[in-house]
């Protein structure tokens, strides 16, 4: 493709032959994909062959060391093999319309031409639903903290603000992100009418005392979570509030709080509450001693 070199970068860990669906959407809005695998093992070759055999190229990881590892590795091989002007970190759950990236661009292009200091695009709405604003610049919408899957990025902001923080592993990685973009004075803008239809993974019936949850007589869910990935939202918030609370104290006071509700709504009414309650508590303990990287495995295995 001409113009810009826009490379995408998708994380991978154990894929289902459903992203060999969701790169052939992708494959004619970018210049190259590169795929990034966070140590799936032999079990995943069939289909990591298979994106080979389709163009994308697969970077490979013997060990799995989370989400920003896989993505900054990647991101490095799209700079260095690629000549990448713009990335586009995606996650293998994530499916892109026609023409999505090529209207982030425009934003983009719009955005800078107008003087503002880009720092990444986001997508305006996530299936049907529109994200959360931080208000206005110059016209423009303000993303409050979109996820990593559907930005795009200038190569020059990973310059300024260096790559994701890897000792998180998952978690907070986009969130303790975006932060550093707004503490080097860039914005997050939004690009109109974008929709990203991203997966939200095992969703269970929400219920009180056994009893559905029901408006407008509809059944209500709510994404589930096993509580290992609760102990890495607990230490992670906890790890990162640290930094950046006086730096931005009400951004990060409110992104506080909406992970406090999804971890009283994952104890009042999920499953395995015993463990959430486990899991946020070590995980806020660990974050207090500062301790990061991978869930010690004698904690895992408690959880699990």
């Amino acid at each position: 493709m001409s113009g810009p070199v826009v490379v995408a970068v998708i994380s991978s860990f154990r894929p289902s032959e459903a992203v060999l669906v969701r790169y052939g959407a992708l494959v004619g809005q970018v210049s190259a994909v590169v795929v990034a695998d966070d140590g799936s093992g032999p079990a995943a070759e069939g289909v990591l062959g298979s994106l080979e055999a389709l163009g994308a190229d697969v970077v490979r990881r013997d060990t799995n060391d989370g989400i920003a590892v896989t993505l900054n590795a990647g991101i490095a091989r799209a700079r260095s093999h690629h000549g990448a002007e713009w990335i586009l970190t995606l996650d293998q759950d994530t499916s892109l319309a026609p023409h999505y990236v090529e209207q982030l661009l425009a934003t983009a292009r719009a955005a800078l031409g107008a003087g503002l200091p880009v720092g990444s695009v986001s997508y305006a709405e996530q299936n049907g639903r529109p994200v959360a604003r931080l208000g206005t610049e110059h016209g423009y919408d303000l993303a409050y903290d979109p996820m990593q899957s559907g930005l795009l990025l200038p190569v020059s902001t990973l310059d300024t603000v260096g790559g994701l923080r890897e000792d998180l592993f998952i978690d907070w990685v986009d969130t303790e992100f975006n932060e550093r973009v707004r503490a080097a004075g860039l914005l997050t803008i939004v690009a109109p009418g974008t929709d990203l239809d991203h997966s939200l993974g095992s969703m269970r019936p929400l219920t009180i005392l056994g009893r559905p949850v029901t408006r407008h007589g509809k059944q209500l869910s709510v994404a589930y979570h096993p509580p290992f990935r609760t102990y890495y939202m607990s230490r992670n918030a906890v790890l990162v509030t640290r930094r950046s609370f006086s730096r931005h104290p009400r951004w990060t006071a409110s992104r506080l709080a909406h992970d406090l509700i999804g971890h009283a709504a994952r104890v009042v009414v999920g499953p395995q509450r015993r463990g959430h309650l486990l899991a946020i508590a070590a995980g806020a303990l660990h974050g207090l001693r500062g301790r990061s990287g991978k869930i010690p495995a004698p904690l895992l295995q408690h959880l699990s």
